[in-house]
């Protein structure tokens, strides 16, 4: 879980605990955006927006398209991380997923009229494109986890 290729990549036990850190952080944002003046009135093409959030975030782009960890989301270094075991990290995911789910399931929330300012590579961005945006978020580093494990120095 700690190996690293390089001092510049991150370890498969750092990329999930960005991965969870994330969770929480891209739900929240998109429950923060329904504070911002609702904009029933513009018009997007939610389909066509989705199809670029996806293609900006997905996993085959991760090396055209780099992505600063937001503010929150940063890995700890390999002997803070709280779990120890890829269960352990497994088990405590699965349960914050299980609170996106439920939220995304649940809400009456107004997703598709709140908006914040343009975010670089992705624009202008509505509730519901964050909840989008963290599925392929996760695909992406799921493509991470692969590269590390599949570098020759990768232990056995």
């Amino acid at each position: 879980m700690n190996f690293k290729p390089s001092q510049d990549v991150w370890s498969i036990a750092q990329i999930c605990d960005h991965i969870r850190n994330a969770e929480n952080s891209i739900v929240e944002r998109a429950k923060k955006m329904l504070e911002s003046p609702a904009e029933p009135d513009k018009e997007i093409d939610i389909d066509e927006r989705i199809k670029e959030v996806l293609e900006v975030i997905s996993a085959k782009n991760r090396d055209k398209v780099k992505f600063p960890a937001a503010r929150g989301t940063e890995p700890a270094e390999p002997a803070e991380i709280a779990w120890e075991t890829p269960k352990e990290f497994i088990a405590e995911f699965k349960k914050l997923r299980g609170q996106s789910i439920d939220y995304v399931n649940t809400t009456q929330d107004e997703l598709l009229i709140h908006y914040n300012p343009l975010i670089p590579r992705l624009g202008e961005m509505n509730s519901y494109l964050w909840l989008v945006f963290m599925s392929a978020h996760n695909s992406r580093h799921v493509a991470q986890i692969r590269e590390v494990m599949s570098h020759e120095s990768f232990p056995k």
